[in-house]
Order: structure tokens, then sequence, then C-alpha cells
């Protein structure tokens, strides 16, 4: 069973064995609480034209998987 912890804003820990497997599980995911905290996460040279999402509940953590279309934006010299 993989446990969750919320570790700072929006950065959760998960260790623990998932299911049947015997494999050990640690590791650190940063989970934006909305698209704009998504959003942010994306360079200046980066323009966001869509977020979208579908909701997830795993490790005792409800959330969000976001997704972004984005476009590079054009230098100009």
């Amino acid at each position: 069973v993989v446990q969750s912890k919320k570790i700072a804003d929006e950065k959760f820990s998960f260790s623990g064995k998932e299911m049947d497997k015997k494999v050990q599980l640690k590791y650190e995911l940063y989970i934006p609480r909305n698209a704009s905290s998504f959003s942010s996460l994306f360079p200046s040279s980066c323009e966001v034209n869509e977020i979208g999402y579908w909701n997830n509940v795993y490790c005792n953590v409800n959330g969000k998987h976001y997704c972004a279309l984005i476009t590079k934006k054009n230098r100009r010299n």
C-alpha cells in the first residue's frame, strides 16, 4: 500500500509498496491545486493556449491531472 504525505504547498511524498508488487516506491510529486498554478510552471517564452484536466483519487490524494496546449512565442530580432 502506498502512503502519501503533504511535504509543502502542492508537493507530496509517496512511499510504500504498490498493490502486490515487491518493489518499494518512494517519490515526490508536484500536484498543482488549480489551472493557474499549473500554468505558472511554463517559461515566459511559451504561450499557454489551453489547459484541461481530469479528476483522480490516488493514495488518499484527491486531485486532478492537468494537461496543456502550449506554443513557443516568436522572438523578434
